[in-house]
């Protein structure tokens, strides 16, 4: 019901209230696993992050990526991983588990809304992640590999070891 009745504020949100500040996403990433590490416990957790920002809404960068490491945990066996690296222009965020692999025909149904997953559940939560994503000229996807799954999150983005950074 949370998520129904978030979908329905998320574009309004998005285009009225959204507060857009340089936000570090090493920072982001690390609260966000200190968050998820009590709920499972018998997970190993791995992050790997550069130093730099992005320009977004906090708030809505978290749900995003919390939305891909609640539907890790899930599926996880042991280990979930997050990286984060990027270019002078771009950020990415791979979210690792190694649980069992999707479907090829359904990693890119996953993220519609509504979308039916393994254990018969309907989820939004990858909707709603690609939807920010978008939202801020991102873009999602799920791939197999041969641990297990790997979403990627791809975000506009500024490294601080590339010297000036973007003004507000």
């Amino acid at each position: 019901i949370k998520k129904i009745l978030y979908i329905n504020t998320l574009d309004y949100s998005l285009e009225n209230q959204s507060i857009k500040e340089k936000l570090c996403m090493a920072e982001i990433l690390q609260d966000i696993m200190m968050k998820f590490k009590p709920v499972s416990p018998a997970i190993c957790w791995q992050l790997d992050s550069e130093s730099g920002h992005i320009i977004a809404d906090r708030d809505h960068i978290q749900v995003a990526i919390e939305n891909v490491i609640d539907n890790a945990i899930r599926y996880a066996k042991t280990t979930i991983g997050i990286k984060a690296y990027g270019s002078n222009s771009q950020w990415i965020i791979e979210v690792t588990n190694d649980g069992e692999v999707i479907e090829p025909s359904q990693l890119t149904s996953i993220f519609d809304n509504l979308a039916k997953g393994k254990k018969g559940s309907f989820g939004l939560g990858l909707y709603i992640s690609k939807k920010i994503v978008s939202y801020y000229g991102g873009h999602i996807w799920a791939e197999n590999d041969e641990n297990g799954v790997r979403f990627s999150i791809t975000l506009p983005g500024k490294l601080d070891d590339f010297g000036k950074e973007d003004e507000l």
